[in-house]
């Protein structure tokens, strides 16, 4: 049976001096211990890439997830970034994987490549575990929520902000609430005048970077900072270091 975690970021890694470095993964909810103890094995871990040709960023993110879990006591024998060069061993590299993660990124342009992929199908036979970062976690959603992120998008009326997903959960995530909260996008504000409409379509799970939701079969536990918006009201439901289940 397999067990999904939706995170806003695993922190892998921290800026200095505008470059990337790798770090232990942010463990302030007990993510790496809980992340540990669900896995029989260590063997290999499959990413799958937000953009299937940004060659350049997807072989960076591979490289700084890789230290990152070395540096979080994790002793993986593989690593595989799954991009537009490997399109044809999709499968093959996801039936061999202990855990499959799905980077962060453009919601649409990901959801369009999971669409490529077949990767719902794929996904419907495999037993591991399966790890949502930011629009990875957004793209698990049976139908996803897609925030306008890139300008001219909250004005552009053909944007679509609902969108088919790949149909693991029925919650629609909303991550990196802690730096969101006060941006903005075409002259509006991204909490008073998008999110917040948008939350009487459907609820959505605001999830500062550190805080995950755990979904195992039809257990759902939140652990970490997390609000609900629905219909326009924000309602905190779980406080950093504590953990809440939803069912």
């Amino acid at each position: 049976m397999k067990k999904i975690f939706l995170t806003s970021s695993l922190g892998t890694n921290i800026k200095v001096d505008g470059e990337r470095i790798p770090c232990e993964m942010d463990n302030s909810n007990n993510m790496v211990e809980l992340l540990k103890s669900s896995l029989s094995l260590q063997n290999k871990v499959v990413l799958v890439s937000s953009n299937p040709i940004d060659y350049e960023r997807n072989d960076e993110v591979q490289i700084i997830t890789q230290e990152s879990f070395v540096l979080s006591g994790f002793a993986f024998d593989e690593f595989v970034m799954l991009d537009q060069r490997n399109k044809d061993k999709v499968e093959k590299h996801i039936k061999t994987a202990d855990i499959v993660l799905l980077c962060g990124g453009h919601v649409p342009t990901q959801n369009e490549w999971f669409k490529e992929l077949a990767l719902k199908n794929i996904l419907e036979n495999y037993n591991g575990i399966i790890i949502g970062q930011s629009a990875g976690s957004m793209n698990l959603a049976e139908t996803v929520y897609s925030c306008p992120e890139l300008e001219g998008e909250a004005l552009d009326p053909t944007f679509n902000r609902w969108i088919e997903g790949l149909g693991f959960t029925t919650l629609n995530i909303f991550p990196h609430y802690e730096e969101l909260i006060n941006e903005e996008l075409d002259g509006l504000k991204v909490m008073e005048d998008i999110v917040l409409e948008d939350s009487f379509t459907c609820p959505i799970y605001t999830l500062n970077d550190g805080s995950f939701i755990e979904i195992d079969h039809e257990n759902i536990v939140v652990h970490g900072e997390c609000s609900k918006i629905s219909n326009g009201a924000i309602t905190n439901i779980c406080k950093n270091g504590d953990k809440v289940s939803l069912t």
